[in-house]
This record gives C-alpha cells, structure tokens and sequence, in this order.
C-alpha cells in the first residue's frame, strides 16, 4: 500500500547571491533556465541567454549539458521534482481523505496558473511528454505521479488493490485536473469556473477502484 507516510517532503533553500563563475554551475543553469522560461516563455529561451545570465560562456554550457534539449529536458525534471514538492506541502496537515483530495486538485491547479510556462515545459516534448517521461510503475514515475498514486491508495477499494487499478485511479484524477490546468493556460476556460471544477472533481464520489458496471446487464 502507498501512502502519504512515504512521501518525505524536503526543506529548499533560497540562494539569492548573484551570478558568479565558481560553484554549481550545472544547478545553477537549470535554475536560470527555469526564470527565464517563467518570464519569456519556452520559444525565447537559448542555452547562450541561459550562460550568460549565470555568468559563464556557452562552452561552459556545453561542458555540462549536450544543448539546449539536453538543458530543458533537466529543467524539466527538476521542475517536477519541486511540483511533486509543492503538492505534498498542500497535503501536509490535511486530516482526512476528502481534504487531501481537494488539496491535491486545488494545488495542481494553481500551481499551472502560477507558472503555466513551466507547466508547459513539463508536461511537453522535454518533460514528462518525452519518450523516457511515460508513467511507469506506482512506487516509480515523476514525483507528482507518486503524489496522486498515493491519494489514489486511499481511494481505491482495499479489494481491487492491483497495481492496475491503483494506476487507473491515479491516472484519473491526474487527467481530469491536467484538463482543466491545460484548458485555462492554453484554451477557453476561466479560472473561476476551472476552480468550481476543481471543486466539484473534488467532491465527486470517485471510489475509483471499484469494478465498472456489466454494459450488457439490462438496465430494466
């Protein structure tokens, strides 16, 4: 069974020093890639804009990272990485089942209206979008995967606990609120009627680990 006792949340830190020439070059990259596509957007962004930001030549670059997929596709993961953090927080403190649910949602949703070009580069050809990206098994895949696998254990029937029917769940309640994120950030919906959703999903009776209904049964 995976539970919310399994997930450790870290502690991050804010390094508001200046760029400089020494250090963690590599994190410090990632980081930049990161601000700079928050502020402009995946198509402005270069590895070179990145180097010169932290303070060091594209070469350099270069030394740690292939270009600019290979540097996306690491700000990609450690993207997730601090979502999957971010979604544990919101559960953090949460009593019941209901209330995780609802947090989980309400965090996801906001956390895409907050930096939807993140959110773009995450779920898109670098991140979880790549080939390499796909949900694997329940105690494996991105952190946010593990984060809903975790509330899909307490939705879940106790006797359909297969790996399947825990990932169908998760996998239900990631779709549905990853719709209505997608729909605010890139399409039609406002933000107010995607929250109602949220809510509403939330609320829904979503024992989703019990068995789908006979379609060939007679209805009366």
């Amino acid at each position: 069974m995976y539970t919310l006792s399994t997930l450790r949340l870290p502690v991050y830190t804010v390094n508001m020093s200046p760029p400089y020439h020494h250090g963690n070059v590599p994190q410090a990259l990632i980081e930049e890639t990161l601000h700079l596509i928050d502020v402009d957007g995946l198509e402005a962004f270069s590895l070179r804009r990145a180097a010169a930001a932290v303070g060091v030549s594209p070469m350099a670059a270069y030394r740690h990272f292939p270009g600019r997929d290979g540097l996306l596709r690491s700000a990609a993961a450690t993207a997730l990485d601090e979502l999957g953090a971010e979604l544990e927080a919101e559960l953090f403190g949460q009593s019941s089942t209901p209330d995780r649910v609802h947090a989980l949602l309400r965090g996801y949703l906001e956390a895409a209206v907050r930096r939807p070009n993140r959110f773009r580069l995450m779920f898109g050809p670098a991140g979880a979008g790549h080939p390499d990206g796909v949900l694997g098994a329940p105690e494996a895949g991105p952190r946010p995967q593990r984060t809903f696998v975790a509330i899909a254990a307490e939705l879940v029937r106790s006797d359909a606990g297969s790996d399947v029917a825990l990932m169908t769940a998760a996998a239900m309640l990631w779709a549905s609120v990853h719709g209505l994120a997608t729909l605010v950030i890139d399409g039609p919906l406002p933000i107010a009627m995607a929250r109602d959703l949220a809510e509403r999903l939330a609320s829904a009776p979503l024992w989703l680990g019990a068995p789908p209904p006979d379609r060939g049964s007679p209805t009366g």
